[in-house]
């Protein structure tokens, strides 16, 4: 009958990722959270009372009886695979009505992480050959100021990847969960972008290093951690334009753009 308090730590993806251990808990439970997160985590955690980080704490927080990290769930609690978080119904049918009934896949390419950035980031341009699709929207999911990438890709291959000008991915994070939950098929690099998709069930291909974050493993294209995401690894000593050829190989053959038959098929 105590609350515990279960409090969000290292960065937004991490604290996506570990949430997916909080539906094994029983309340009362009080989820102290990114603020960008708290009406994404409040809507799909209706059992738990969130809120938001700060210095004071807030007073539920300040109040609860036991406390954890939410990192140290891990061990009473184990990831299940499905998703657990739910994005704004209104949004997301608003966002795939723009798209006039058209498949979309969305993409994202590159993380400020200091110390992975230079591993993980992907040039847009090398992506173009997952893009040649014919009626098929692309839409950009990165944060940030990519503009000149993406006039550069219009020019050189005449592609067109759609910014969703109304939705910041790096501010509105209820929005951006809508934005991922409209569309079909989510490629992205090891950013924050995959725990989103991987938690709101999005068929999902995350690109990865030869020697990723702790996380994805090794020697496997599936994770414990979202049951809608495969796992596409660089080999060792092989480009990023090879593994994106042999990625476009495979995907380019789906017979059902975004489906679930397609994802297995990874």
């Amino acid at each position: 009958g105590e609350t515990l308090l279960v409090w969000g730590e290292q960065g937004v993806g991490d604290e996506v990722m570990f949430a997916g251990l909080l539906p094994a808990l029983a309340p009362p439970v009080v989820v102290e959270c990114d603020p960008r997160l708290v009406a994404l985590f409040a809507r799909s955690f209706p059992a738990f009372q969130v809120v938001a980080r700060r210095d004071p704490p807030a007073p539920e927080a300040a109040a609860a009886a036991f406390q954890c990290p939410s990192g140290s769930l891990m061990g009473p609690a184990t990831p299940t695979g499905r998703p657990y978080l739910t994005a704004d119904p209104a949004r997301v049918a608003a966002l795939r009505a723009r798209r006039a009934g058209r498949r979309a896949i969305g993409l994202a390419w590159h993380t400020g992480n200091r110390k992975r950035g230079p591993e993980q980031n992907i040039r847009l341009e090398q992506l173009a050959p997952l893009l040649a699709r014919p009626g098929v929207a692309a839409v950009s999911l990165q944060y940030g100021d990519h503009a000149a990438a993406i006039a550069a890709l219009r020019r050189d291959t005449g592609l067109e990847l759609t910014v969703e000008a109304d939705i910041d991915p790096w501010t509105d994070l209820d929005g951006f969960a809508a934005q991922i939950a409209s569309l079909d098929l989510v490629i992205t690099i090891d950013n924050s972008t995959a725990h989103f998709a991987g938690a709101l069930g999005v068929p999902t291909i995350v690109l990865l290093p030869p020697v990723p974050d702790w996380r994805w493993q090794l020697d496997r294209d599936d994770t414990p951690w979202y049951g809608s995401v495969r796992l596409f690894r660089r080999r060792t000593g092989e480009s990023w334009d090879a593994a994106i050829a042999r990625l476009a190989a495979r995907i380019n053959g789906y017979a059902n753009f975004g489906s679930a038959a397609d994802a297995d098929a990874l």
